[in-house]
């Protein structure tokens, strides 16, 4: 699992519509949850963080950021925001 950062405007009535919705190609993505959750809050401080289904080492790309580029969709999941705990859906 990856982590990723998204505007909830945008991510939860795409989730809300279809559990099933995918962080597109090129997507940012981070190893580890306090990583997005370090770069959400140093520069996008009111988006919401997510998981990815998608491996870090087979479906992300070095950008020369400190965060990788999706090589493929992965499905979004929505986390606890302080945790990082995945939320089970109904």
């Amino acid at each position: 699992m990856l982590y990723t950062i998204g505007k909830p405007s945008i991510y939860e009535p795409s989730l809300d519509k279809d559990p099933d919705a995918s962080k597109g190609i090129s997507g940012s993505v981070w190893e580890t949850f306090d990583q997005a959750r370090a770069y959400r809050d140093a520069r996008a401080r009111f988006w919401n963080l997510y998981c990815v289904d998608a491996n870090w080492e087979q479906d992300a790309e070095d950008i020369g950021e400190d965060f990788r580029a999706l090589t493929k969709a992965g499905k979004l999941i929505r986390l606890d925001q302080k945790t990082g705990v995945p939320i089970e859906e109904d």
